[in-house]
C-alpha cells in the first residue's frame, strides 16, 4: 500500500475537486502531469478508483511512469494507493 502526497507536508488541493464526489468511482483511470513547458512529467494509471472523503482517492492496481527527457525513467507499482 502506498500513500501519495506533495512535498512539502500539506497537499495541494486536487485540480478535481469540483467534479469528483465522494463515493465517486471510475476504471481505467490515466492521468498525465505536465510541467510548465508542457513536457509529460509522470503518467499515473490505475484499474479502479474511488473518490473517498477528504479530497482522498483510493486507487487500485496503481503504475505511475516517471518520465525523463522523453524516456520512462522509472515505474513504480502498488496494489493499492490512497493519494490526494
Amino acid at each position: 500500500m502506498c500513500l501519495a502526497q506533495e512535498r512539502g507536508g500539506e497537499p495541494a488541493p486536487s485540480r478535481l475537486a469540483g467534479y469528483m464526489e465522494p463515493g465517486t468511482e471510475a476504471s481505467g483511470v490515466r492521468a498525465p502531469y505536465y510541467d510548465e513547458q508542457g513536457n509529460l512529467q509522470a503518467q499515473l494509471y490505475g484499474e479502479h478508483a474511488k473518490v473517498m472523503g477528504g479530497g482522498m482517492a483510493e486507487i487500485t492496481n496503481l503504475r505511475i511512469d516517471v518520465y525523463r527527457d522523453g524516456q520512462v525513467a522509472m515505474t513504480i507499482f502498488a496494489p493499492k494507493c490512497f493519494s490526494h
